[in-house]
């Protein structure tokens, strides 16, 4: 790959807002891609996606309040608590400030796992300015959510055969998730323990790092920013993620939709996403399940998603 074209800049919104630019050789959409977690940056794959996604979009990449290099250029610790109505605000700003700096008057957003909740609210709430939806790792409803992910489990450690973990797998009536009040939740935290162990989370590992450090536009020093998250600036965010119930929300959308969704993802249930999607009411619509990907399905399976991305533009007259 030829060297990364790149830009970078800050937009104040109460705190900082970092944003990444990749722009395309010729006029293309402009891709707003939203991070997961809360608090997972994920603008340090944007080399890597420029690889597969060529001259498709102008990709950006925005580093929620709180994390990543939007916490790095904070001039002092971050001591407010972040909510739900923070990021939508500062979510708001920033499509904005892309529809000015790009002279443009609607963008694509892409929500991923928890940019999922934020990109489904945002398409809801302000269609005027999107060409376009997609979500991928695409979150519908919480409870249920996990409710899928406890059975996942279990199948798992049964075909495993290791009666040590289905002794410690808690009852999913058992299981609690209280506000962040520094108390102890042992079921919730065994049930979380093992999701890892059987490889049902996304955790950051070697490629990952490998990534950041190969992406120009970072230095090793930033990625301790992206590791570790202020924890208790997203407890509030957590929270409302716990409860949020997409479905409470409506199916009726005024822009075209896409889900690209992994087939293997036990982490968000896609067949939860399916099951929404299909209830969707928009002027165009695309569902595409990807086999052999999880949760993060643009990395796991960077070809076919690239073709389903292609297919999902498509969709914008």
């Amino acid at each position: 790959m030829s060297k990364l074209v790149y830009s970078e800049e800050y937009l104040d919104t109460g705190a900082p807002q970092y944003l990444l630019h990749i722009p395309a050789a010729e006029p293309a959409p402009v891709l707003l891609f939203v991070h997961g977690g809360p608090g997972f940056s994920q603008s340090f794959l944007g080399y890597w996606l420029k690889k597969w996604w060529k001259e498709m979009v102008t990709l950006v990449f925005w580093d929620q309040r709180g994390c990543g290099k939007s916490l790095a250029a904070s001039a002092k610790p971050v001591t407010y608590p972040i909510t739900v109505d923070d990021v939508k605000r500062d979510m708001k700003a920033v499509v904005d400030h892309l529809k000015q700096r790009y002279n443009t008057q609607k963008i694509v957003v892409m929500g991923h796992s928890w940019g999922s909740v934020l990109g489904s609210l945002y398409a809801l709430e302000h269609p005027e300015d999107l060409l376009l939806y997609i979500g991928v790792g695409q979150a519908i409803e919480m409870h249920e959510n996990e409710r899928r992910a406890w059975e996942a489990l279990r199948e798992n450690i049964l075909e495993a055969g290791n009666t040590k973990d289905l002794a410690a797998l808690p009852a999913f009536e058992s299981i609690e998730y209280l506000p962040h009040l520094d108390e102890p939740q042992p079921n919730l935290e065994a049930f979380m323990r093992l999701r890892y162990k059987y490889r049902m989370l996304v955790k950051l590992g070697p490629s990952e790092i490998l990534l950041f450090m190969r992406n120009p536009a970072f230095r090793f020093s930033d990625f301790s920013f992206f590791k570790k998250s202020v924890e208790r600036l997203r407890w509030g965010l957590i929270d409302y993620l716990r409860v949020f119930d997409l479905q409470a929300c409506g199916h009726t959308y005024q822009v075209p939709i896409a889900y690209l969704l992994g087939a293997d993802d036990t982490q968000v249930s896609t067949s939860l996403a399916v099951e929404y999607f299909e209830q969707i009411q928009a002027p165009r619509k695309l569902l595409r399940v990807i086999p052999n990907a999880k949760h993060n399905t643009m990395y796991d399976a960077p070809q076919p998603f690239t073709d389903a991305l292609r297919e999902a533009l498509d969709l914008i007259e």
